[in-house]
C-alpha cells in the first residue's frame, strides 16, 4: 500500500514594509534595528515568522525600558497582504514617558555618611532610568 500526500504550501510572501505609529521619540530606524523580521531587498528574503516578530515586538518593549520608558508597551499590530503578495505590518506603540533619575536621599543611616552610600550607585542624577 502507497500513501501520497501532496501539500500545497502556497505562495511565498515576503515583508514589504514595516510601519511604527506611536513613536515619537525613538525613531522608526532605532526600532527597525532590535528587529530580526527584515523587510525584502536585495540581500534579505523578507520572510515572515510568527514567533520571530513575536520575539521582536518583546525586543522593542525591552529596548524603550532600556532607554528609561518604563510604561512603554505595544498596542496592537496589523499584519495586511496587500494586492501584489506582499506583507505590510503595521505596529502601534505607547511609548510612556521617559524617566531620569532625580535626587538619592537617605533616611536613618546613622552608621554610613551620604557620600559613603552614593559611592556605592552607578548612577548619576538626571542620566536616564534603565529598567
Amino acid at each position: 500500500m502507497d500513501l501520497l500526500i501532496k501539500f500545497d504550501e502556497g505562495e511565498k510572501i515576503a515583508v514589504k514594509k514595516i510601519v511604527f505609529s506611536g513613536n515619537r521619540v525613538v525613531t522608526d530606524k532605532q526600532l527597525t534595528r532590535r528587529m530580526k523580521t527584515k523587510k525584502n531587498g536585495l540581500f534579505r528574503s523578507g520572510k515572515f515568522e510568527q514567533e520571530t516578530f513575536d520575539n521582536d515586538l518583546k525586543a522593542i518593549v525591552e529596548y524603550y525600558n532600556e532607554n528609561g520608558f518604563i510604561d512603554s508597551r505595544i498596542l496592537s499590530y496589523d499584519i495586511e497582504v496587500t494586492e501584489d503578495k506582499y506583507l505590510l505590518i503595521h505596529i502601534y506603540i505607547d511609548e510612556g514617558e521617559q524617566f531620569y533619575f532625580g535626587r538619592i536621599t537617605f533616611n536613618g543611616n546613622s552608621r554610613f555618611t551620604d557620600e559613603i552610600l552614593l559611592e556605592d550607585f552607578q548612577f548619576e542624577r538626571n542620566e536616564v532610568f534603565n529598567l
